[in-house]
């Protein structure tokens, strides 16, 4: 009697290790579409992750071409160029272009250390000039003795 309540509780143990391996498989297979989800796109897992890949190896392939830059791709590069084409990817399906995403992606990857030089280009320009962009705002909006 005491060996079938062992082998019974033997039993019951298993099968809630493998229901349980089961749901953290597919939890862990839902993961990413779930990530998809919630930064609004709609594509397949398979086209974001090629997208995503080609993005990095044409990050890789830009920084090597570059003979003011080092061998292989960095991690800040492999990040910029991951980060672009994620929000050029979100931009193609808002604007329901019918462009490939994963060609949209690479491209972005390939230029990403371009566009973010002319961020921080655009960036300091409108430091430099934060004053004068004020004050014509500012105009603008609230007219004053200065316009006299």
């Amino acid at each position: 009697m005491k060996e079938q309540m062992l082998q019974n509780a033997s039993r019951a143990a298993k099968t809630a290790l493998d229901e349980a391996h089961y749901s953290i498989t597919d939890m862990l297979g839902n993961w990413l579409v779930l990530l998809l989800a919630g930064l609004g796109l709609s594509i397949a897992v398979n086209q974001f992750l090629g997208g995503l890949l080609l993005a990095l190896a044409m990050a890789g392939v830009a920084r090597r071409a570059d003979p003011n830059r080092g061998r292989g791709i960095g991690v800040t590069t492999a990040f910029t160029a991951a980060v672009l084409s994620i929000v050029a990817a979100m931009t193609v399906e808002a604007m329901s272009w019918p462009v490939p995403l994963p060609l949209v992606m690479g491209v972005v990857g390939f230029f990403s250390r371009n566009l973010v030089s002319i961020a921080v280009r655009f960036g300091s320009r409108v430091e430099e000039r934060q004053d004068e962009l004020i004050d014509r705002v500012v105009d603008s909006v609230v007219p004053g003795e200065d316009d006299k």
